[in-house]
Protein backbone atom coordinates (compact mmCIF):
# COMPACT_ATOMS: atom_id res chain seq x y z
CA UNK A 1 0.00 0.00 0.00
CA UNK A 2 1.21 3.67 -1.10
CA UNK A 3 1.34 6.77 0.77
CA UNK A 4 2.02 10.24 -0.39
CA UNK A 5 1.76 13.90 0.13
CA UNK A 6 0.70 15.88 -2.48
CA UNK A 7 1.61 20.67 -2.49
CA UNK A 8 -1.65 21.28 -2.67
CA UNK A 9 -0.12 24.83 -4.26
CA UNK A 10 0.99 22.83 -6.95
CA UNK A 11 -2.59 21.09 -7.52
CA UNK A 12 -3.77 25.29 -6.95
CA UNK A 13 -1.69 26.41 -9.94
CA UNK A 14 -2.95 23.21 -11.94
CA UNK A 15 -6.83 24.53 -11.38
CA UNK A 16 -6.00 28.24 -12.35
CA UNK A 17 -4.10 27.53 -15.68
CA UNK A 18 -7.38 25.53 -17.04
CA UNK A 19 -8.92 29.03 -16.85
CA UNK A 20 -9.20 30.38 -20.59
CA UNK A 21 -10.92 33.69 -20.51
CA UNK A 22 -10.96 36.51 -17.93
CA UNK A 23 -14.20 37.67 -16.42
CA UNK A 24 -15.02 40.24 -18.04
CA UNK A 25 -15.44 37.99 -21.59
CA UNK A 26 -17.55 35.44 -19.87
CA UNK A 27 -20.08 38.03 -18.53
CA UNK A 28 -20.54 40.31 -21.28
CA UNK A 29 -20.53 36.93 -23.50
CA UNK A 30 -22.87 35.51 -20.94
CA UNK A 31 -25.27 39.20 -20.81
CA UNK A 32 -24.99 38.74 -25.23
CA UNK A 33 -26.59 35.69 -25.34
CA UNK A 34 -28.95 36.02 -22.60
CA UNK A 35 -28.03 32.47 -21.20
CA UNK A 36 -28.41 30.35 -23.88
CA UNK A 37 -30.56 26.83 -23.25
CA UNK A 38 -29.21 23.45 -24.33
CA UNK A 39 -30.83 21.35 -25.92
CA UNK A 40 -30.47 17.59 -26.23
CA UNK A 41 -30.52 15.61 -29.37
CA UNK A 42 -29.54 11.97 -28.05
CA UNK A 43 -30.44 10.16 -26.67
CA UNK A 44 -33.87 10.81 -27.81
CA UNK A 45 -36.89 10.94 -25.35
CA UNK A 46 -37.52 7.46 -24.54
CA UNK A 47 -34.50 5.66 -25.84
CA UNK A 48 -33.20 2.33 -24.01
CA UNK A 49 -29.71 2.20 -23.18
CA UNK A 50 -27.84 -1.24 -21.95
CA UNK A 51 -25.42 -1.13 -19.05
CA UNK A 52 -21.73 -1.52 -20.29
CA UNK A 53 -22.56 0.06 -24.02
CA UNK A 54 -20.91 2.82 -25.33
CA UNK A 55 -23.86 5.41 -26.75
CA UNK A 56 -23.28 9.21 -27.82
CA UNK A 57 -24.21 12.18 -26.21
CA UNK A 58 -25.06 14.61 -28.58
CA UNK A 59 -26.29 18.36 -27.82
CA UNK A 60 -26.91 22.25 -29.17
CA UNK A 61 -27.13 25.26 -27.49
CA UNK A 62 -30.13 27.82 -28.94
CA UNK A 63 -31.47 31.35 -27.99
CA UNK A 64 -34.71 32.15 -26.49
CA UNK A 65 -36.39 32.28 -30.11
CA UNK A 66 -35.06 28.03 -30.78
CA UNK A 67 -32.07 29.72 -33.08
CA UNK A 68 -29.17 26.86 -33.14
CA UNK A 69 -26.20 29.29 -32.01
CA UNK A 70 -23.05 28.24 -33.66
CA UNK A 71 -19.27 28.53 -31.68
CA UNK A 72 -18.72 32.08 -32.46
CA UNK A 73 -21.89 32.94 -30.35
CA UNK A 74 -20.59 31.29 -27.71
CA UNK A 75 -17.87 32.24 -25.16
CA UNK A 76 -17.08 31.25 -21.99
CA UNK A 77 -14.39 28.38 -19.72
CA UNK A 78 -15.81 24.67 -20.17
CA UNK A 79 -19.23 22.58 -20.09
CA UNK A 80 -20.25 19.35 -17.74
CA UNK A 81 -22.71 17.17 -18.58
CA UNK A 82 -24.04 15.48 -15.07
CA UNK A 83 -26.07 12.15 -14.92
CA UNK A 84 -29.90 11.70 -12.82
CA UNK A 85 -31.73 8.53 -12.14
CA UNK A 86 -34.86 10.12 -10.75
CA UNK A 87 -35.99 12.12 -13.60
CA UNK A 88 -33.46 15.20 -12.59
CA UNK A 89 -34.68 15.71 -9.30
CA UNK A 90 -31.13 14.90 -8.08
CA UNK A 91 -27.75 14.66 -9.71
CA UNK A 92 -26.89 11.41 -8.87
CA UNK A 93 -22.95 11.44 -10.45
CA UNK A 94 -21.08 13.33 -13.23
CA UNK A 95 -20.08 12.17 -16.14
CA UNK A 96 -17.79 14.07 -17.68
CA UNK A 97 -14.80 16.51 -16.14
CA UNK A 98 -14.03 19.71 -18.18
CA UNK A 99 -15.27 19.52 -22.18
CA UNK A 100 -14.10 22.20 -23.84
CA UNK A 101 -16.78 25.30 -24.68
CA UNK A 102 -17.13 24.42 -28.79
CA UNK A 103 -17.94 20.50 -27.64
CA UNK A 104 -21.11 18.89 -28.97
CA UNK A 105 -20.83 15.41 -28.81
CA UNK A 106 -19.33 12.81 -26.05
CA UNK A 107 -18.54 9.27 -26.25
CA UNK A 108 -20.32 7.80 -22.77
CA UNK A 109 -19.93 4.08 -21.37
CA UNK A 110 -23.73 3.66 -19.90
CA UNK A 111 -23.16 2.67 -16.32
CA UNK A 112 -24.86 -0.28 -14.51
CA UNK A 113 -27.46 1.64 -12.81
CA UNK A 114 -30.93 0.64 -14.08
CA UNK A 115 -33.64 3.53 -14.00
CA UNK A 116 -37.20 4.22 -16.16
CA UNK A 117 -36.57 7.96 -15.42
CA UNK A 118 -32.72 8.59 -16.22
CA UNK A 119 -32.35 12.31 -16.87
CA UNK A 120 -29.16 14.75 -18.12
CA UNK A 121 -27.79 17.93 -17.35
CA UNK A 122 -25.20 19.85 -18.89
CA UNK A 123 -23.95 22.71 -17.36
CA UNK A 124 -21.72 25.60 -19.24
CA UNK A 125 -20.07 28.69 -17.75
CA UNK A 126 -16.73 28.97 -15.41
CA UNK A 127 -16.11 27.61 -11.66
CA UNK A 128 -12.65 29.80 -10.90
CA UNK A 129 -13.47 32.68 -8.23
CA UNK A 130 -14.53 35.90 -9.71
CA UNK A 131 -16.16 34.37 -12.79
CA UNK A 132 -19.92 33.85 -13.21
CA UNK A 133 -21.55 30.92 -12.05
CA UNK A 134 -22.40 27.81 -13.83
CA UNK A 135 -26.04 27.52 -15.77
CA UNK A 136 -27.33 24.14 -15.55
CA UNK A 137 -29.88 23.01 -18.35
CA UNK A 138 -31.69 19.68 -16.63
CA UNK A 139 -33.48 18.12 -20.30
CA UNK A 140 -36.41 16.61 -18.07
CA UNK A 141 -38.17 16.54 -21.56
CA UNK A 142 -35.87 13.90 -22.98
CA UNK A 143 -36.06 11.04 -20.14
CA UNK A 144 -34.46 7.64 -21.30
CA UNK A 145 -34.05 4.55 -19.59
CA UNK A 146 -30.97 2.19 -18.47
CA UNK A 147 -31.81 -0.91 -18.78
CA UNK A 148 -29.65 -4.43 -17.76
CA UNK A 149 -26.92 -5.33 -20.00
CA UNK A 150 -26.00 -8.35 -21.36
CA UNK A 151 -22.94 -8.47 -19.03
CA UNK A 152 -22.05 -6.35 -16.30
CA UNK A 153 -19.70 -3.72 -17.80
CA UNK A 154 -16.33 -3.33 -16.12
CA UNK A 155 -16.18 -1.00 -12.77
CA UNK A 156 -14.95 0.57 -9.66
CA UNK A 157 -16.89 1.89 -6.88
CA UNK A 158 -15.18 3.77 -4.21
CA UNK A 159 -16.70 3.19 -0.66
CA UNK A 160 -17.67 6.40 1.06
CA UNK A 161 -14.74 8.30 2.41
CA UNK A 162 -15.26 8.94 6.05
CA UNK A 163 -17.43 12.37 6.65
CA UNK A 164 -14.35 14.11 8.79
CA UNK A 165 -11.35 14.44 7.27
CA UNK A 166 -8.26 16.28 9.11
CA UNK A 167 -5.26 17.73 7.66
CA UNK A 168 -2.10 16.18 8.81
CA UNK A 169 -3.82 12.97 9.41
CA UNK A 170 -3.60 9.73 7.31
CA UNK A 171 -6.70 9.14 5.71
CA UNK A 172 -7.68 4.99 4.05
CA UNK A 173 -9.63 5.00 0.74
CA UNK A 174 -10.67 1.77 -0.52
CA UNK A 175 -12.71 0.33 -3.36
CA UNK A 176 -14.70 -2.18 -4.60
CA UNK A 177 -13.77 -3.57 -8.85
CA UNK A 178 -14.47 -6.72 -10.85
CA UNK A 179 -11.10 -5.96 -13.01
CA UNK A 180 -8.43 -8.28 -13.23
CA UNK A 181 -5.92 -9.00 -10.21
CA UNK A 182 -3.17 -7.15 -10.27
CA UNK A 183 -4.50 -4.39 -12.37
CA UNK A 184 -2.92 -1.15 -11.33
CA UNK A 185 -5.22 2.25 -10.03
CA UNK A 186 -4.07 5.74 -10.18
CA UNK A 187 -5.95 7.21 -6.87
CA UNK A 188 -6.37 10.82 -7.53
CA UNK A 189 -7.87 13.99 -5.75
CA UNK A 190 -10.12 16.90 -6.67
CA UNK A 191 -9.72 20.08 -4.59
CA UNK A 192 -12.38 21.90 -6.58
CA UNK A 193 -15.26 19.41 -6.60
CA UNK A 194 -14.37 17.48 -9.43
CA UNK A 195 -13.05 20.06 -11.75
CA UNK A 196 -9.55 18.93 -12.06
CA UNK A 197 -7.98 15.87 -10.77
CA UNK A 198 -3.65 15.21 -10.08
CA UNK A 199 -2.56 11.88 -9.20
CA UNK A 200 -1.94 10.65 -5.54
CA UNK A 201 0.11 7.52 -5.97
CA UNK A 202 -0.41 4.47 -7.88
CA UNK A 203 -1.21 0.96 -6.70
CA UNK A 204 -2.82 -2.86 -7.67
CA UNK A 205 -4.32 -3.25 -4.15
CA UNK A 206 -7.71 -2.17 -3.61
CA UNK A 207 -6.73 0.01 -0.53
CA UNK A 208 -4.93 3.48 -0.21
CA UNK A 209 -3.26 5.09 2.40
CA UNK A 210 -2.58 9.20 1.89
CA UNK A 211 -1.51 11.55 4.36
CA UNK A 212 -3.82 14.51 4.55
CA UNK A 213 -1.19 17.93 3.89
CA UNK A 214 -1.42 19.68 6.70
CA UNK A 215 -1.20 23.15 5.34
CA UNK A 216 -4.56 22.18 3.85
CA UNK A 217 -8.27 23.16 4.47
CA UNK A 218 -11.20 22.93 1.74
CA UNK A 219 -12.69 20.64 -0.45
CA UNK A 220 -11.77 16.86 -1.88
CA UNK A 221 -12.93 14.41 -4.00
CA UNK A 222 -11.58 11.21 -4.81
CA UNK A 223 -11.56 9.04 -8.13
CA UNK A 224 -10.14 5.55 -8.97
CA UNK A 225 -8.50 5.14 -12.29
CA UNK A 226 -7.70 1.47 -13.80
CA UNK A 227 -7.78 -0.39 -17.38
CA UNK A 228 -9.01 -3.47 -18.76
CA UNK A 229 -7.17 -5.93 -20.62
CA UNK A 230 -7.95 -4.17 -23.68
CA UNK A 231 -6.85 -0.84 -22.65
CA UNK A 232 -10.17 1.05 -21.72
CA UNK A 233 -9.89 3.42 -18.97
CA UNK A 234 -12.19 2.43 -16.30
CA UNK A 235 -12.85 5.54 -13.66
CA UNK A 236 -14.61 5.59 -10.48
CA UNK A 237 -17.76 7.24 -11.24
CA UNK A 238 -17.98 11.06 -9.43
CA UNK A 239 -21.06 11.47 -7.04
CA UNK A 240 -22.05 14.60 -6.45
CA UNK A 241 -22.68 13.76 -2.72
CA UNK A 242 -18.88 12.13 -2.55
CA UNK A 243 -17.24 15.40 -1.47
CA UNK A 244 -16.02 15.82 1.43
CA UNK A 245 -14.18 18.97 3.49
CA UNK A 246 -10.80 18.49 5.00
CA UNK A 247 -10.67 20.54 8.25
CA UNK A 248 -8.20 21.36 11.42
CA UNK A 249 -8.52 19.14 14.23
CA UNK A 250 -8.93 21.69 17.21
Amino acid sequence: MLSRSLSVFAAAALVAGSVIMSPSDVTAAQRGNSKPKVRQIKPLRGDVVRAGDTVMIEWEFVDGSGVVLGEDDLRWCEQEIFLSLDGGQTMNRRITIRLDPRDRTQSWVVPNTPTNNAVLNFHYGCEADGFPHETPNVQKSFPFRIVPGDRKPPEISMKAAPKQIFAGEKLDLSWETNLDTGTEFDVQVSYDRGGEFVSLGKTTDSSFSWDVPADYSGSVTFRIVGATGDGRTIESPILVKGHRTVTKRR
